[in-house]
């Protein structure tokens, strides 16, 4: 998709040290601009980009992202994992929520894409 190699390693680069959405989306509109329809592979990579975005700003321990789910462990600390998850589950209560233990669990869904798109539409209130 983009054949210099340096630029494309700037690229990634910068999908994975965003700090805001707003970054991810004028990145992808300027490549979209450049270099035409992002193809599937870029699409997953700016997916991860997002999944970095949203466990900074819910400040989450730890965050593995799949193709059909995400697990998120939540601060170490009591007071603020408890805080965290709540808020978390009360603005992610549409997706299928698996616990795995009380720091951590599992987000279950069909598509990344219908994943990115709910998701971010929810974040941008985080």
């Amino acid at each position: 998709y983009i054949p210099n190699s340096t630029e494309r390693i700037t690229v990634y680069r910068r999908i994975l040290e965003a700090v805001e959405f707003e970054q991810l989306k004028e990145l992808k509109a300027e490549l979209e601009d450049r270099y035409g329809r992002l193809p599937e592979k870029m699409e997953t990579i700016f997916y991860t980009g997002m999944m970095r975005v949203i466990a900074k700003k819910c400040e989450l321990e730890e965050m593995e992202v799949y193709l059909d789910k995400v697990m998120i462990r939540f601060p170490a600390d009591d007071q603020r994992r408890s805080l965290v998850k709540r808020e978390f589950l009360h603005h992610f209560r549409k997706f299928d929520i698996e616990i795995l233990d009380k720091k951590s669990c599992f987000l279950h869904f069909d598509d990344y894409r219908w994943f990115i798109g709910e998701f971010t539409g929810i974040c941008r209130n985080l």
